[in-house]
């Protein structure tokens, strides 16, 4: 029978012994130093600026065949004022943390777009309906997003529930995260049936400005699979995006936040758990307490046998965030 306590634990190490010895000092130093929420350094950011405008379907199919890509849609209402600040500064995927308390609330780029998938030679004329009839709020506009393959985060190596787009993004857990503006590929407009190109989309960028934002880009990977993983990056069921060196400084975050969780997930003398339980049960019944031990147990057994995947259904928030 599983352990009660394992059904719950967030990390997959035993004790402090099973981090390796050659990691154990700059380990501790990231703990003792580094900010304790997430947060992800732009060391230089691209604006979005308007570029060529297209007008013909197989003009505009051409921009949404890459293969090697992920497509996804924003709709929005707002004006040119609205639009020009999407391009700029990006696309708002996270809202800050004092606020995530709400039901409409971002959490992720899946939860303001819907995923289109990859590209194919057919994904627009798929998809044109759609974008010529927004299902939120019949948007006019809809903020076209493109993101490598390589880089987002494999469903079978996360949690089921974590966001899998974290690399693309910067910000921090205080003031929330946005997409990075050079991962917007352009602006389809539902009146004219046009799509403006991001001149400044990723794939556009001379060959230096590239190079400096996928060394952030893979920063952010690293610092991504490190907190929402419990697979060993040495172990994962394809190999990652990252050379040696960097699957050293993966391996290094990974083991510090296993490490954090195994200390924040400190077990109750029997002394302190007698408090704890005693604030828990205090004015209630002894049947009411065993009923509700036992249902927590119960759930527990129940998350633990059912495999929840994530799929390629369409999901939207309520609301735009614009």
């Amino acid at each position: 029978m599983p352990n009660f306590r394992d059904m719950f634990k967030n990390y997959v190490i035993d004790s402090e012994q099973d981090i390796p010895t050659e990691y154990r000092e700059e380990i501790e130093q990231k703990l003792n130093t580094e900010p304790k929420d997430l947060q992800f350094e732009a060391t230089k950011l691209t604006p979005g600026v308007n570029g060529t405008v297209l007008s013909k379907n197989i003009e505009i199919k051409e921009s949404f065949s890459d293969s090697s890509v992920y497509y996804f849609g924003h709709g929005t209402t707002g004006d040119k004022t609205v639009l020009d600040s999407i391009l700029s500064n990006g696309l708002k995927v996270v809202n800050p943390k004092k606020i995530r308390i709400y039901s409409n609330t971002l959490r992720g780029l899946d939860s303001t777009t819907i995923v289109f998938g990859s590209g194919t030679d057919k994904l627009f004329e798929q998809e044109k309906g759609k974008l010529d009839n927004w299902p939120h709020k019949s948007s006019q506009n809809i903020v076209i997003v493109s993101l490598p393959k390589d880089y987002v985060l494999r469903n079978m190596d996360i949690g089921t529930f974590e966001d899998p787009y974290k690399p693309f993004y910067f910000g921090s857990e205080e003031c929330g995260f946005n997409l990075r503006p050079e991962f917007i590929k352009g602006i389809y407009n539902a009146d004219t049936h046009s799509f403006t190109e991001n001149a400044n989309f990723y794939q556009n960028l001379d060959e230096e400005i590239q190079k400096k934002l996928f060394e952030d880009i893979k920063t952010a990977y690293i610092k991504s699979y490190a907190e929402v993983s419990n697979v060993n990056p040495r172990e994962t069921s394809n190999p990652l995006p990252l050379n040696e060196q960097e699957m050293v400084k993966i391996s290094i975050e990974w083991y510090k936040e296993q490490l954090k969780k195994l200390r924040e997930d400190r077990i109750f003398d029997e002394q302190e758990l007698g408090r704890e339980l005693h604030d828990i049960a205090n004015g209630m019944r002894k049947t009411d307490f065993e009923d509700a031990t036992h249902s927590v147990k119960d759930s527990a057994r129940d998350c633990k046998e059912v495999e929840l995947y994530k799929d390629d259904e369409v999901r939207e928030l309520s609301d735009d965030w614009d």
